[in-house]
């Protein structure tokens, strides 16, 4: 057999940088922003909807309204925590805290 030696040209689309991969909405499981939103949501559900709430974020349903609307806040707080704990707080100025060698290599390499 004979080999092709053709090369196949690809279009490269521009890469997203990793801090809006992660950062994406998509990734978050709660459309609300903040706890008393989240808790206004909850209270207005029916307790078959907040059990299939529940389910749908993986967390045990429970046959009690009062644990289980504990439960879901809970994991609100904790997921909220975690996006920013890994992304920072999108609302807070965004200070630049790298040390000072960094920025200069950045910006065109440190000057000795």
């Amino acid at each position: 057999m004979k080999k092709s030696n053709k090369i196949k040209i690809v279009e490269q689309k521009p890469l997203k940088p990793l801090s809006a991969i992660f950062a994406d909405k998509s990734r978050d499981k709660y459309k609300e922003e903040t706890v008393g939103d989240y808790e206004t949501k909850l209270s207005r559900m029916n307790f078959l909807e907040l059990q299939n709430h529940a389910i749908s974020l993986g967390v045990k349903p429970s046959t009690e309204r009062i644990m289980l609307t504990k439960h879901l806040l809970n994991e609100f707080q904790r997921n909220k925590g975690e996006i920013t704990r890994l992304f920072g707080d999108q609302k807070k100025s965004k200070k630049n805290n790298a040390p000072k060698t960094l920025l200069e290599i950045i910006q065109g390499g440190v000057k000795s």
